[in-house]
Formats: structure tokens, sequence, C-alpha cells
């Protein structure tokens, strides 16, 4: 597809690939996800990269609440050592802005920790706001 004379692609846009911390694509670890979970990671992942940042937190947020809980971790233990060994220096050497909250927010929710992951939502939609 072409917009603005620019091609676009309609299936796998840029703002589910190029995440500034993670490396890969969202679907690489989303493809593990039940839907909740799923869509939860997605709106987090694209936090401010396609639609309002407050606006996608909100959906994320939605999406966690839906979940029950406790769940089993379905994310493969690789999975989450490798988006742990990216987000790691990152959550370190940066301060608490919306970004550091929603990297921080998608490591909870890998790992299952879903209440963590809510709360700190909560705060980064108040931060965007």
């Amino acid at each position: 597809m072409t917009i603005g004379g620019s091609d676009v692609d309609a299936i796998n846009p840029s703002h589910y690939q190029d995440h500034p911390v993670f490396s890969g694509e969202c679907w690489e670890v989303m493809q593990f996800c039940d839907a909740a979970t799923g869509n939860a990671l997605k709106y987090l992942w694209r936090a401010g990269r396609k639609d309002d940042t407050a606006q996608d937190l909100r959906k994320a947020l939605w999406y966690i609440r839906q979940l029950p809980a406790p769940c089993t971790p379905i994310i493969p233990q690789a999975v989450v050592d490798r988006l742990a060994a990216e987000a790691t220096p990152f959550l370190e050497d940066h301060e608490s802005d919306v970004l550091w909250l929603t990297v921080a927010a998608i490591m909870h929710l890998v790992r299952r920790q879903h209440q963590d992951a809510a709360d700190l939502i909560n705060l980064a939609i108040r931060k965007a706001s």
C-alpha cells in the first residue's frame, strides 16, 4: 500500500516492528500469548507510536483487567530472558518517564504479573495525559 508517496506495510506496520528498547517485532512475543495478553502487549508495544499514548495505554489496561489471575506463564522463558536482557540496561539507566513505565509494564506482563503491570500503566497514563 502507498500512502503519501511512501510504501506502508498495512499487515505489519513499523509501530509493531521498531520499538525503541526491544529488538525484533511485537509478534515474536504475542504469538505465545492468549488474546487478552497479546492485545495488552500490542498496545503497550506501540504506545505513542501510532495513536495517542494515553489511549493506547488505556486499551492495554482494559485488556489486562480481562485476564484471570493468577495465570501460568505461556511465553517461553528464552523469549522472556531476551526481553529482560534488552530492558534491564534501559530500565537501570533511565528515569521513570512514560517509555520507562511502558517497558517495565511489558516486562511485568510477560512475566504474568498483571497487577504490577496495571499499576505501572496507571502511572504512565497519568504522565501521558
